[in-house]
């Protein structure tokens, strides 16, 4: 019978190489797990650095516009309205570049934008708006003008020529404009009591003279600051004309509107005067017809009556339109002492 063969164990050395292999094989596949693991980790670390940088840009992008404009403003270089809109151009058109540069980026180095910076890039814009809307209603604007006019510098140290003649005019209105105040202020130390349109002002010929004179105390200072002011703009335009001609034409094409409505107060401030002085001269004239009872007005003439009642609506109709007018020239006085630094 054929020998059967003699099972033989491998031998140790034979063994010892076979787990040798098996660990290297095992190490082999430990590293390109580390190494994959370190890829990723570089890869998504490069992807939050680019993130991180895209958030940094559009913040400090919407954070240096509102204050970029802001201090304009607060110098006086740009008016309210330049202000927002200038604002939300900038903002509007800056953050839509910055998110085109993410976008091309995006598509050559192959990092997504995601939808969440487009999100954040409009909050971050509107929070900007907001912010700028809030911070210039609040800054008190500087105006270089106005601070010359108000300052103890001497006209002749004060340069340009053209930026001369400018305080020269601040300074002569507001002089004019402080002494038609302290006028005003002697006068009210004996207050018009009863006031005008009052039925105790027509009580009898003392009363209707002394509010009639209170009346024309107040109306002539008011004619006399106007042909102050008159006088004080002519000899303004004078020597602009010469100086700086186109600063001139500009400086007449923003305030024309005020100086209309200026005019056009002190006409009806003239045309109130007339009327009221004939309401008064006319209740003069007819004191007997006239008697006042707890706080009315009784005339027993009707011819009396219907002429005096003509009177005094003419005369108060035209004073609720010297009213409003005068608001409006107030109201446009305002925006050219915005506009004086421009």
């Amino acid at each position: 019978m054929p020998a059967t063969p003699e099972y033989r164990q491998p031998s140790f050395a034979k063994t010892l190489l076979a787990g040798r292999g098996q660990h290297v094989r095992c190490r082999d596949v430990e590293r390109m797990e580390q190494s994959r693991a370190v890829v990723l980790w570089a890869s998504m670390t490069k992807l939050s650095a680019v993130t991180f940088n895209r958030w940094l840009i559009l913040a400090c992008m919407n954070g240096t516009v509102p204050v970029a404009i802001i201090w304009r403003y607060h110098a006086g270089e740009i008016s309210y309205s330049v202000a927002l809109i200038s604002s939300a151009t900038v903002l509007a058109v800056g953050n839509a570049a910055l998110l085109l540069a993410f976008w091309k980026c995006s598509k050559r180095d192959g990092y997504p934008l995601r939808k969440s910076q487009f999100v954040g890039a409009g909050a971050l814009a509107i929070l900007a708006f907001l912010s700028t809307i809030l911070s210039v209603a609040s800054v008190k604007q500087r105006n270089e003008y106005a601070d010359l006019a108000a300052s103890d510098k001497p006209l002749s140290a004060i340069e340009p020529e053209q930026k001369r003649i400018v305080v020269e005019l601040i300074r002569r209105q507001a002089t004019i404009s402080h002494l038609q105040n302290m006028a005003m202020a002697e006068i009210q130390k004996q207050p018009m009591n009863p006031v005008v349109y009052a039925p105790e002002s027509f009580a009898d010929k003392r009363t209707i003279r002394s509010t009639l004179t209170h009346l024309t105390e107040y109306s002539e200072i008011d004619f006399q600051t106007y042909d102050k002011q008159r006088s004080a703009r002519a000899d303004f335009h004078q020597k602009m004309a010469i100086c700086d001609p186109e600063y001139l034409k500009k400086w007449d094409a923003e305030r024309g509107e005020q100086e209309a409505k200026e005019n056009s107060a002190n006409q009806l401030e003239h045309d109130w005067f007339t009327s009221v002085s004939a309401l008064y001269v006319y209740a003069e004239q007819h004191t007997k017809d006239i008697a006042v009872r707890k706080g009315e007005i009784s005339i027993s003439d009707a011819v009396v009556r219907q002429r005096l009642n003509d009177l005094l609506n003419r005369s108060k109709a035209l004073h609720e339109e010297l009213e409003s007018t005068v608001q409006d020239e107030v109201r446009l006085q305002q925006q050219a002492k915005a506009r004086i630094a421009d």
